[in-house]
């Protein structure tokens, strides 16, 4: 398995599995515009898991501030 950093070839597929688990409404045009402007945020990360190729799964990081750590 290998984890990577969520590449635009990828989002097709990846909306695939996302529709399995959950409905889903983007088209595949708006999920690639709105991760192009998602790139351009370091506060932002999608990472995916592929298996021999295929994605498997994801994981979204958001770096947020907290009320609890000052910040």
């Amino acid at each position: 398995m290998i984890i990577e950093k969520l590449k635009i070839e990828d989002i097709e597929e990846l909306i695939e599995l996302y529709k399995k688990l959950a409905p889903f409404e983007n088209s595949v045009v708006e999920s690639i515009e709105i991760y192009k402007e998602m790139l351009k945020d370091e506060q932002y990360l999608i990472l995916t898991a592929k298996d021999e190729g295929k994605v498997i799964g994801s994981v979204l990081g958001i770096c947020c501030k907290s009320i609890a750590t000052g910040g």
